[in-house]
């Protein structure tokens, strides 16, 4: 079971700052690819929204600071 090889990650995800910024992450995403008109804006939103925003959502997980939990709006597409 995952849950008892690593027991902190469970409740880290589910935590209600780390859950929003995800969801958050998640929509910027659908938003992003359905605006996409060609193959390389699919690829940048994947990039930028399904790897980079999710990761940054990850990453602040420890950080104490809570506007470390959201998502950098505005930035590309």
């Amino acid at each position: 079971d995952q849950r008892a090889r690593d027991p902190l990650r469970v409740p880290l995800l589910s935590e209600p700052r780390t859950e929003y910024c995800m969801q958050m992450a998640q929509l910027q995403l659908y938003q992003c690819m359905s605006a996409a008109r060609f193959r390389y804006e699919n690829a940048f939103c994947l990039s930028q929204r399904a790897m980079r925003d999710v990761g940054s959502c990850i990453s602040a997980v420890a950080r104490p600071d809570t506007t470390a939990m959201t998502p950098v709006p505005g930035r590309g597409g």
